[in-house]
């Protein structure tokens, strides 16, 4: 009898200890599921990763390092340099994968180095929008969403961010020349 109680116990503990959100992300008609784990959750917050999750349209810009007091063409403050091809298909799934993964976050270490973006992407979903800025000098992406500002470091998954943002500017000489 007491090794019968013991499966549905264990079984809830194990349940317990692995939770994960799920998300659905519509994209041209198609559905992906993306798990968010809990430490994403915390992080991020579920306004912010319902509309990272399926947005109606993702716009990409070069934007300057330093900020402007004119609000004109600019993005949070920092002026719009270029625009680029918008993040869709499967580079949006896989810049999703990214974001929604636990390991591409160096969670609780604050480096000591100035945020210069470079660039910035801006995800739409009806009336509300979230927009991650980039700063390859530094590692580290800002997604911004009203009033609510997260910084973090992603270190674990540079080169495949620099990719996805790479080509959605191949004409772009400053954003190719990122390394």
């Amino acid at each position: 009898m007491a090794h019968k109680l013991l499966i549905p116990w264990s079984m809830l503990i194990l349940t317990a200890c692995s939770y994960t959100n799920p998300y659905w992300s519509a994209v041209k008609g198609s559905y992906y599921s993306f798990t968010v784990r809990f430490e994403i959750r915390e992080l991020l917050g579920d306004k912010i990763i319902d509309i990272l999750s399926n947005p109606d349209h993702v716009e990409s810009f070069q934007v300057s390092h330093q900020l402007s007091k004119n609000k004109a063409n600019t993005l949070h403050g920092y002026p719009i340099l270029d625009k680029g091809n918008p993040l869709e298909g499967s580079s949006l799934t896989q810049f999703q994968s990214l974001i929604f993964d636990k390991d591409s976050y160096v969670l609780g270490i604050t480096k000591r180095c100035r945020f210069f973006p470079d660039s910035a992407l801006r995800f739409t979903k009806k009336e509300e929008t979230v927009t991650i800025l980039f700063s390859f000098s530094c590692n580290q992406w800002i997604f911004i969403q009203g009033d609510s500002e997260v910084y973090e470091d992603f270190d674990p998954v540079r080169l495949p961010l620099l990719k996805v943002i790479k080509d959605l500017f191949p004409g772009n000489r400053q954003i190719q020349a990122l390394k």
